[in-house]
């Protein structure tokens, strides 16, 4: 439950982000570098808890 909760949290993260990257651009500050920064950070822990859950999942018991 803990890494679901993590998933979604992270998910909120990347909206809050991105609409504080576009906030800042309409007051003219231009730091592009530092928003990219953010967004792919939330984005690389985003990934990370995917593959910790895939990595979790029990293995089915049917064969192909």
């Amino acid at each position: 439950m803990y890494l679901y909760s993590s998933l979604v949290l992270f998910a909120f993260f990347v909206l809050y982000d991105t609409q504080l990257a576009v906030e800042k651009r309409t007051q003219g500050k231009m730091d592009f570098v530092w928003h990219c920064v953010t967004l792919f950070l939330d984005g690389f822990h985003i990934f990370k808890l995917i593959l910790i859950l895939l990595a979790n999942r029990k293995p089915s018991l049917t064969s192909a």
